[in-house]
């Protein structure tokens, strides 16, 4: 077969086999679109895959950049949390204030880093900078982080001073470095000096009568208010309500409560002409000699006669008035028995004072109506009843006992002024406390109640009497109920500064008790009335 031939009979048996395929409902032309489409499927995925990676180089390309910190300033320590905002932060691989690497950080988007302060320097401004693999963020005043302490006030001194202003106060504290303001309440300070991170020296500016707040402001923070950085403008005298008690011997030397206001800033505490022989100021409205928010006054040697107490601050004396008047008396009433060392037996007191005087009462103690007791660095072997007395006082003793007290005419004290007027050694030295090893109730007393730096085990009850309580600064290892008593005027029910294992009940009482601002601790349960005025 020659050449021509074959090639002529292939081309035959070709065209054959393509004729048969048409005839047979298979066209050719379907099947190649049919390819053409898979093979698009197949490219298109890549296509968009490149695209992406392409999208991403690009990105991580790009230097970043950083446009503000959503926290400027942080101790010295670290630790502090700080938001980066900015651009190119995709792939970022380091995160550093100034030199020295954040101590962790954590990319959220290609705008936005979330990193962890490092330790720094106090007082130093640092540049925050991000890197990525194209380079690290040009440096401006957006990306600033200053280690700064919070600014706080711890103390001021003086804490008072006149309406008009002028006097100079020293502020203690912290963070004061760079402080561009000092402001008593709203009001500028006329001057200030800052000496130091810690203390700063400011002119006082004119005010109005009251207490503000004094605040310091830094670039960095502002103090914030507390009690620590009150200053109290004083533009009124003193007023003086009442005394107690309101007499006492011309040889002076009993303690004096001054009960009143305007105690601020007091310069001065006169018994008539005589200045007091000393005295001490607790709290601004309430004067005790015993509990903590009180002004203690001994008085000065006098004559017979009846003089007015004033007292002077910054603004002036007090006013005179019947509520101020203290009597010298020309002798103080003797103690009419008077038992010292061992006594073994009961002990009725019928009628004027019996005073134990550093003795040991073997035995039981009655006290009848119109009797003063006086127990003064003794030691009672027993209980004491006492009914209608008119004083009972007991100063650095003890008593193995229980101490019932009903309906006295005159005051109840235990570490207070005692029966024949003279303060007990505990308000001038410390340690002189009673110690009551048993329940301890006083009730329906028409004159004052006083409770101060006791210690007792077992119950502790005081009710229905009228002329005031004051339970301070005593340790009670019971429950302590304080129900249905009443106060005079410019007097109160206070529960102070008290530690009561066991649990602490009031109710009934007028005026509701106060605490004068120091809390009482209790490891019971404290309901009623006091139960704002207790913690566990």
């Amino acid at each position: 077969m020659n050449l021509s031939r074959l090639v002529a009979e292939r081309s035959t048996r070709k065209n054959s086999r393509s004729e048969h395929n048409r005839r047979a409902g298979n066209p050719s032309r379907p099947k190649l679109l049919l390819r053409m489409i898979v093979a698009v499927m197949a490219i298109v995925p890549g296509l968009v895959a490149l695209q992406a990676v392409a999208g991403q180089a690009a990105s991580a390309a790009a230097v970043p950049a950083v446009t503000s910190l959503g926290t400027q300033s942080g101790p010295p320590s670290g630790g502090v949390f700080v938001t980066i905002f900015g651009s190119g932060f995709t792939g970022a691989t380091a995160v550093d204030f100034g030199s020295t690497p954040a101590s962790g950080f954590t990319v959220a988007l290609d705008s936005l880093i979330f990193a962890t302060a490092p330790a720094g320097s106090l007082g130093t401004t640092v540049d925050v900078t991000v890197t990525n693999p194209a380079g690290t963020s040009s440096i401006s005043s957006a990306d600033r982080f200053t280690y700064a302490n919070q600014a706080v006030i711890q103390a001021v001194s003086p804490d008072f001073g006149p309406v008009n202003g002028g006097g100079t106060v020293t502020i203690s504290g912290a963070g004061f470095t760079g402080a561009t303001s000092v402001l008593f309440g709203a009001v500028p300070a006329a001057s200030y000096t800052v000496d130091s991170d810690t203390s700063i020296t400011a002119v006082v500016p004119a005010g109005t009568d009251g207490i503000v707040d004094i605040r310091v402001q830094t670039p960095f923070s502002t103090t914030p208010a507390t009690a620590l950085d009150q200053y109290t403008y004083v533009g009124a005298p003193p007023t003086v309500t009442s005394l107690f008690p309101g007499s006492g011997s011309v040889v002076g030397g009993n303690l004096v409560q001054i009960t009143g206001s305007g105690f601020t800033g007091v310069t001065a505490v006169d018994f008539g002409s005589l200045p007091a022989a000393s005295y001490t100021v607790e709290s601004p409205n309430l004067i005790n000699a015993i509990a903590p928010t009180t002004v203690a006054a001994s008085t000065p040697t006098g004559s017979p006669g009846t003089v007015d107490v004033t007292v002077t601050n910054l603004a002036g004396a007090s006013s005179t008035s019947a509520g101020d008047q203290y009597t010298y008396l020309a002798s103080v009433p003797p103690c009419t028995a008077t038992i010292i060392g061992t006594h073994a037996g009961k002990l009725t007191v019928t009628s004027g004072m019996t005073c134990l005087l550093d003795a040991t009462q073997k035995g039981g103690v009655t006290v009848e109506p119109g009797a003063k007791l006086s127990v003064r660095d003794s030691a009672i072997q027993g209980t004491v009843t006492a009914t209608g007395p008119s004083a009972i006082g007991y100063c650095g003793s003890t008593e193995a006992g229980a101490l019932t007290v009903t309906g006295a005419t005159g005051p109840v004290s235990l570490g207070g002024i005692m029966p024949d007027g003279s303060a007990c050694a505990s308000e001038i030295t410390s340690g002189a406390l009673d110690t009551i090893s048993g329940p301890v109730t006083i009730t329906g007393a028409s004159a004052p109640v006083f409770v101060g730096e006791l210690t007792q085990h077992g119950t502790l009850t005081l009710d229905n009497n009228t002329g005031g309580i004051d339970l301070a600064a005593s340790q009670i290892h019971g429950p302590v109920s304080v129900e249905n008593n009443t106060a005079p005027a410019f007097e109160e029910i206070a529960v102070v500064s008290n530690s009561v294992t066991g649990s602490l009940y009031c109710t009934g009482n007028n005026p509701v008790p106060s605490d004068d601002g120091i809390i009482n601790t209790v490891s019971g349960t404290a309901s009623g009335q006091c139960a704002a005025i207790a913690e566990r």
